[in-house]
């Protein structure tokens, strides 16, 4: 391992103590990420060595009270660290004899007793999926990486991202979860959404789509700052939000036009029509039927012109006012009955 820089130094010694603020957490995270082992830079008998090592220096039993010198647990932290990098390549060895459809998605965890950094790394030519502790789904493409704390944080949860992944994110409202791609954080309760971030200097790229998502980044105060919230169909990257494909507007404007030109068309028109006629043609029209006496039509004819937005009980109306006829309708048989009314009866008995 190379030299250490002091700020570097009290990190690792922060973190060994437990006293690292999440944000020391992802810069250490970040750190670890950067480093690139051989797969020749530890053999399996290595490995335990170290792991054992670093358990009698982290883990004391109770006896021991005597406090690690400094110098000592810069060997520690280092070691540390060391040993989840080159755990991808002993499982890489191991892993491969016994399951070679696996071996393109590498693991790694510092301790199994504590919340530790885990990294995964698709090393394969097809997307891999990781099911994290919380429930949530992470699709890997190629050669893209992420890491985290196993069991998350108590308040939050937070995946750093090397690459490209799409997230399905289990419901937490207690925790939101983020994706963070340099200073940029992703942000979401319960929702589906890609990230992509190819290159170090770049901004990532955000696809939503499902739920919302907020989008911050590191302000000049050290707060969050919030550079958009995004809707399904939406996304953001380097030149902008750039909002879901609208295609409701044009149809509705089209329909508003077609509404407005269907206003002046005229779709029953009865101009002396025999009333004969004219009920035969509202039953067609309206999918029912009237029922009367040829006779007591004749000589009767209608005039009125109607559009699709009237309704039947209105033109119904309309004839018994220009005509002596009542219409009821019978409720057994579904039907319209026609009949002479009894005033017109009457006059015409007389």
């Amino acid at each position: 391992m190379s030299k250490q820089s002091p700020e570097l130094q009290q990190l690792i010694q922060r973190y060994l103590e437990g006293k690292c603020t999440a944000e020391e957490k992802v810069q250490l995270q970040h750190w670890i990420a950067s480093l690139k082992v051989s797969d020749k830079s530890a053999t399996t008998e290595d490995l335990l060595q170290l792991r054992n090592r670093i358990d009698r220096i982290t883990q004391p039993n109770e006896v021991r009270v005597k406090r690690i010198q400094w110098p000592t647990k810069y060997v520690a932290a280092a070691a540390l660290l060391c040993i989840g990098v080159a755990s991808f390549f002993v499982l890489r060895h191991d892993l491969g004899n016994k399951h070679p459809a696996v071996t393109q998605l590498l693991a790694s965890k510092f301790s199994d007793d504590v919340n530790r950094l885990r990294v995964y790394h698709n090393h394969g030519t097809d997307n891999r999926s990781v099911m994290l502790s919380d429930g949530t789904n992470v699709t890997l493409t190629p050669q893209s990486s992420i890491h985290f704390l196993d069991n998350f944080e108590v308040d939050n949860r937070q995946v750093t991202l090397c690459g490209k992944a799409r997230f399905d994110v289990a419901k937490d409202a207690s925790r939101p979860f983020s994706v963070i791609t340099g200073n940029i954080h992703t942000t979401a309760l319960g929702t589906v959404f890609w990230v992509t971030r190819l290159r170090e200097e770049s901004l990532p790229i955000v696809e939503l789509l499902s739920g919302k998502v907020a989008i911050t980044k590191n302000s000049s105060l050290g707060n969050r700052e919030l550079l958009v919230a995004l809707n399904p169909g939406d996304s953001w990257d380097s030149k902008g939000l750039h909002l879901a494909p609208n295609i409701l507007p044009t149809p509705k404007a089209s329909r508003k036009k077609e509404t407005a030109q269907e206003v002046e068309v005229i779709m029953l028109a009865f101009h002396h029509t025999p009333l004969k006629e004219v009920f035969d043609t509202l039953s067609a029209h309206f999918q029912t039927q009237f029922s009367y006496t040829e006779s007591d039509l004749e000589g009767m004819t209608f005039y009125g012109n109607y559009t699709d937005k009237v309704v039947l009980d209105d033109i119904i109306k309309h004839i018994m006012l220009t005509h002596e006829i009542q219409i009821n309708y019978q409720e057994d048989t579904a039907t319209y009955a026609v009949s002479l009314s009894s005033n017109f009866q009457t006059n015409d008995q007389i």
